[in-house]
């Protein structure tokens, strides 16, 4: 058996928008009854700490299974008897439901995932005179790991167990903070970043990422004129850079549509006809920092590349 804790997102959210479902701890046990038993245990322990954390809302098992594989509406924060859950009965009756329905588990699978944000599985067997317990948790949103080892006599397990439990719950439901002025899409990995000109206009860059977490790449970055133009001929606009060079941005329209984007600035070194760099850095209007990496080879444009300094997806956390 196996343990899943589901934590269900709407965005990017906070922990008490969270709700959280358990499911069966493995038992990797030569004897399967004593395996289960362990099993059993740890899946109530971790229930009645989801339960008791104040800002998160639980779901049983079966709550969970009859979402994924009966398109049964959850309920949150139903009253549950985890003696109940856990039994050998639902347990059978679990895995009878989950044979029914082996055939669409592709189906039920991707479904899983467009619900889930945050998974956590756990094993659990004995060495010797000591219990060995492994806790694993993982966010969709951010895709980071975290995971913990408990080994320790079975007196003392439950409350190494929820200790540590506790502490991993903790860091993976804390706010996720994106480093940009604006998410547009959590779920593609699009965020916006709006860059003052010299004549006070807003120009709009747009960035997608991998879904890759904590270190997402970079698929895309477009470049929007300010909100509201009318959309004709040909535009420049001037963003000032730190140490005072000028950044040229030229949008060309056609029947009221973006037909290029033009970035340039002045080469380093006019007398220079070799390969140049430069990389010019400005600041968003929330104060991200954003850098435009450029080279030269005989005077001409070769590259341009507009990054930000901090990966708006990264790993970096709200204190």
């Amino acid at each position: 058996m196996f343990i899943f804790l589901v934590l269900f997102p709407a965005g990017l959210l906070h922990a008490a928008d969270l709700r959280v479902a358990v499911s069966m701890f493995e038992g990797k046990e030569p004897d399967k009854d004593a395996g289960k038993e362990l099993g059993r245990r740890m899946g109530i322990l971790c229930s009645e700490e989801i339960m008791r954390t104040k800002g998160l809302r639980y779901i049983s098992p079966t709550e969970l299974f009859r979402n994924v594989t009966e398109d049964e509406k959850i309920m949150p924060d139903k009253v549950v008897d985890l003696e109940k859950e856990y039994s050998d009965k639902n347990i059978e009756y679990l895995n009878k439901m989950a044979e029914q329905h082996k055939n669409r588990r592709f189906t039920n699978f991707f479904k899983l995932l467009d619900s889930v944000d945050i998974m956590a599985g756990g094993t659990v067997q004995r060495n010797g005179p000591l219990v060995r317990v492994e806790l694993m948790l993982h966010r969709g949103e951010t895709w980071e790991d975290y995971e913990a080892t408990i080994e320790s006599e079975e007196g003392s397990l439950d409350a190494k167990v929820r200790e540590k439990f506790r502490e991993l719950l903790k860091k993976i439901s804390r706010p996720v903070k994106i480093y940009a002025d604006r998410l547009v899409d959590a779920k593609e990995s699009v965020v916006r970043y709006f860059v003052k000109a010299t004549d006070n206009s807003d120009i709009i860059v747009d960035m997608k990422y991998t879904a890759e977490r904590p270190d997402p790449q970079t698929l895309s970055v477009l470049i929007f004129p300010p909100e509201g133009l009318k959309r004709e001929g040909v535009k420049r606009y001037r963003v000032k850079c730190d140490g005072g060079k000028l950044l040229d941005i030229t949008f060309t329209f056609r029947n009221g549509e973006t037909d290029s984007v033009k970035v340039d600035t002045p080469v380093p070194d006019p007398s220079n006809k070799t390969k140049q760099s430069e990389v010019l850095t400005f600041k968003s209007n929330a104060g991200h920092i954003l850098k435009f990496d450029f080279e030269w080879d005989g005077g001409d444009i070769k590259s341009a590349k507009l990054y930000p300094a901090v990966n708006p997806f990264g790993r970096l956390e709200v204190e």
